[in-house]
């Protein structure tokens, strides 16, 4: 088995700031996470979760209440604590309940808006090979590099394979779209599967059936889009009380009370304000209109769709599907597949550049952690400040819109040890190459 494993999370850690990556991968061996609990990426986790079923036969009822019991349990394991007659402590607890309702609507929505809206088509147009599946590829000499592909996929028309790739993001802007060109995950996921495919290959070689190994075609990028806070703070409200985090159609609409039965309750998707029909459509009050027509919405107000519309957010998007089936849709957006196999001279830069600074830092975080266990702690701030430079400034407090979690280890003497804080504990590997070495 090879000494050193690498994968594209520590890759860009490094990239943002080495000390980080330090703490994270490489303390003590196997490095640090901090105990505690953040919204966005763990929405996105349960979100994968979500489809994953899905993609593997469960109904999206089935789906849906397994991941959201779940991630009901996880969030009331963090809950914090109120003081009931503190104003302050009182305030979180009302804003951690108030967020967390929230992440839970947008993550049943997306995996239901999924499943009903786009589901259908790949699954039309591809058949699974593989959801989740560790893979892994040996470089010469000290190196592995470890994936964990989202969904394998062949497409029927040429029998090509492609890799899935799940993002959920607040908005698929032209930079979100343009960075996938370049990104390192269209190049080590396809390394590690056609390693895979060739390591196949060779067995059935071996065996006298002579095959050529299949390759990659190319990498898909799917965003699943949680929506942007709004920009104005009027619009951020939701009846006075909920501030919008995930401004998405799936989760908020328009709403106008009415009075049965006199007049009726009405409920228009955001996409609608104020906008010209062309063909006969069902409108929110239930009513049809003969289309030809120009609509402008008044008296009303963004609400959650989970408290005002009759069925909640399975019925919602249900809704969407039968008469706004491009809202529901344009909350998924599909990227063209990113062609690597093609390009071999980009794959060959990116091993030559990626290999030996692999190697470089695994040395040097095996001699620091050398230092630290014999609190040789000159020599192992010599190393550390060599090969792990801290950054500053911007990294420190805007780490994707929090404090970088090691902020104190970095710019205090908690770093010694950083266990005795109580705030951190050893990572959980994310691929089981990692506990494998020897």
């Amino acid at each position: 088995m090879t000494g050193i494993c690498f994968d594209r999370s520590r890759i860009l850690c490094g990239q943002r700031c080495l000390r980080e990556r330090y703490w994270r991968y490489h303390w003590g061996g196997i490095g640090l996470e901090r105990i505690g609990f953040a919204f966005a990426p763990e929405t996105g986790q349960q979100v994968h979760k979500g489809l994953e079923l899905i993609i593997n036969d469960a109904q999206p009822d089935a789906a849906v209440n397994h991941v959201l019991a779940d991630y009901r349990s996880l969030i009331s394991q963090h809950r914090p604590d109120a003081v009931l007659t503190d104003p302050a402590t009182l305030e979180q607890w009302e804003q951690w309940d108030r967020e967390a309702a929230e992440q839970l609507w947008i993550t049943e929505a997306l995996i239901r808006g999924w499943a009903a809206s786009e589901y259908p088509k790949l699954m039309a147009e591809y058949e699974t090979i593989a959801t989740e599946r560790e893979e892994f590829k040996d470089f010469a000499g000290d190196g592995r590099l470890m994936a964990r592909c989202d969904w394998l996929v062949r497409r029927k028309a040429d029998r090509s394979l492609f890799i899935f790739n799940f993002k959920t993001v607040g908005d698929a802007s032209k930079f979100w779209r343009d960075q996938w060109r370049y990104d390192m995950c269209t190049i080590s996921e396809s390394l590690a599967v056609d390693a895979r495919l060739e390591r196949e290959a060779m067995h059935r070689r071996l065996a006298g059936d002579p095959v050529e190994a299949e390759k990659v075609a190319g990498v898909i990028i799917q965003g699943l889009l949680k929506g942007r806070r709004p920009s104005f703070r009027d619009d951020g409200q939701a009846s006075g009380k909920w501030p919008v985090r995930h401004n998405s159609p799936l989760i908020y609409c328009w709403y106008k009370a009415g009075e049965p039965p006199m007049t009726p309750t009405e409920f228009y998707p955001l996409t609608r304000y104020e906008w010209d029909c062309t063909v006969s459509h069902k409108m929110g009050n239930g009513r049809v209109c003969p289309g030809g027509k120009h609509h402008r919405l008044s008296g009303v107000a963004k609400m959650p769709v989970a408290e005002v519309f009759e069925g909640g957010i399975p019925a919602w998007i249900e809704w969407l599907r039968q008469f706004d089936p491009e809202t529901l849709s344009n909350q998924f957006v599909t990227l063209p597949p990113i062609i690597r196999s093609s390009n071999e001279w980009e794959i060959k830069q990116w091993v030559d550049q990626t290999l030996p600074m692999e190697q470089k830092l695994m040395s040097a975080a095996s001699r620091i952690e050398g230092w630290r266990q014999e609190e040789d702690w000159e020599l192992y701030d010599q190393d550390l400040a060599c090969h792990f430079p801290m950054s500053s400034g911007d990294p420190c407090v805007n780490c994707f819109g929090h404090p970088c979690d090691f902020l104190d280890l970095c710019w205090t003497p908690a770093g010694r040890d950083p266990l005795s804080t109580g705030l951190f504990q050893i990572r959980t590997p994310n691929h089981p190459g990692e506990v494998e070495r020897e």
